[in-house]
């Protein structure tokens, strides 16, 4: 696979190189480019399985190169030390993504993510299109993504955040429940999710995180919520006050 690293510091490039070169066989040719304008030039005449992207650059950053070429047709990672939101939004996004300073296992992560996504072939243009564009648009505008996206080794499913009504954990898999009554198996934890989707959802038990606005009741009994999916989940005794708390704020 060939790989383009865009990064305005020369030492990210040159570690990063290193890195790919010793830990990731899958990545056989590298180049690398130090700004937005010159990645463009790259993208055109080198056209990369794999684009690494830093998000903040001088000048023109990460997020203009993606509005301004086609990457439907590579891997995008973020190489990112951004702060908690910008990494919010950017999970929610159809990429993968590393925080600075790089971890090894998380760059092999990503590679890998990429390997499976080339091997599927799966059509990703139009959604991935839609998503980079809300992408960008949360994060100018200040605002909480109102999509996330999906990534399974066959497709890229994006959906709205406001449709999901549960996800469930299972082992090292999250389950999501969605109104239509359809699940999606992903493989990355529970904790992974409720880092991201954010203050509209509460994690009610160890193994669940409830879509706040999709709880029709809570019963005191048997410490449960009734979803408005007809399904009940067990609330665990310290998560009591909070559930009940934020569902006052509700009425």
């Amino acid at each position: 696979m060939k790989a383009l690293l865009v990064d305005d510091e020369q030492h990210g490039r040159e570690n990063l190189k290193i890195l790919l070169s010793r830990h990731c066989p899958e990545v056989s040719q590298i180049e690398t480019a130090f700004s937005v304008d010159s990645a463009v030039d790259g993208l055109k005449t080198y056209k990369p399985d794999i684009l690494f992207l830093d998000v903040q650059m001088p000048g023109k950053d990460g997020f203009h190169l993606l509005n301004e070429v086609d990457t439907s047709e590579m891997s995008v990672i973020f190489v990112t030390a951004h702060d908690e939101y910008a990494l919010r939004a950017i999970k929610c996004g159809p990429t993968a993504y590393i925080l600075k300073p790089i971890d090894i296992d998380d760059l092999q992560e990503a590679v890998s993510l990429a390997v499976e996504q080339r091997a599927a072939k799966y059509q990703r243009q139009p959604d991935y299109k839609n998503a980079i564009q809300q992408l960008t648009t949360s994060l100018h505008d200040g605002k909480s993504p109102d999509k996330i996206c999906l990534s399974h080794t066959s497709k890229l499913q994006i959906i709205n955040i406001s449709d999901i009504v549960l996800v469930s954990s299972d082992s090292y898999y999250s389950i999501f429940h969605l109104k239509d009554k359809k699940k999606i198996v992903i493989s990355k934890t529970l904790k992974y999710y409720e880092e991201i989707l954010g203050s509209s959802f509460l994690r009610v038990h160890r193994s669940h995180l409830v879509n706040i606005n999709c709880i029709e009741e809570f019963v005191y009994e048997n410490s449960s919520v009734t979803l408005n999916n007809e399904m009940r989940i067990p609330v665990s005794r310290r998560k009591i006050n909070e559930v009940v708390e934020r569902l006052k704020t509700m009425a």
